[in-house]
């Protein structure tokens, strides 16, 4: 009499695909955890950022007795005149950082310029004999 054995060894599918799954569970939630991390690092970056930028901007106006005009917003990074404060534009107080004047970083963490609004009652020149365009009282 034969007896008709078959040896089995190693998983099924079944059991194969079980531990698959939560092998990617586990690791996406490692995955969201590290993405989490490098998204508060670069809210911290950018708040330093800011912090430097309104530091500039005071030691500008305390330099100047203005605060600087806002850069063009259309032109690129690497163009002549790019991040130079620049009073001709239209609107006037409206455009981004002059961050190449106040000796900034062009771009946040994400990439992107910072929007800059200064009303022109605060980025006149000064007038002769005067030592700042405004006041507080402005």
């Amino acid at each position: 009499m034969t007896q008709n054995t078959t040896d089995q060894r190693g998983f099924s599918l079944i059991e194969l695909t079980i531990v698959l799954v939560i092998v990617a569970l586990l690791s996406s939630g490692l995955m969201f955890g590290l993405s989490a991390q490098r998204d508060a690092a670069a809210n911290r970056d950018a708040q330093v950022q800011i912090d430097n930028a309104k530091e500039a901007l005071l030691g500008f106006a305390i330099s100047n007795g203005r605060l600087p005009c806002p850069a063009n917003p259309a032109l690129a990074g690497t163009a002549t005149g790019a991040g130079l404060e620049n009073c001709s534009l239209t609107p006037a107080d409206h455009g981004v950082l002059p961050w190449a004047t106040l000796g900034l970083p062009e771009t946040d963490p994400w990439g992107q310029r910072l929007t800059y609004f200064a009303s022109t009652r605060f980025t006149a020149a000064l007038t002769a004999g005067s030592l700042c365009s405004f006041t507080m009282h402005s």
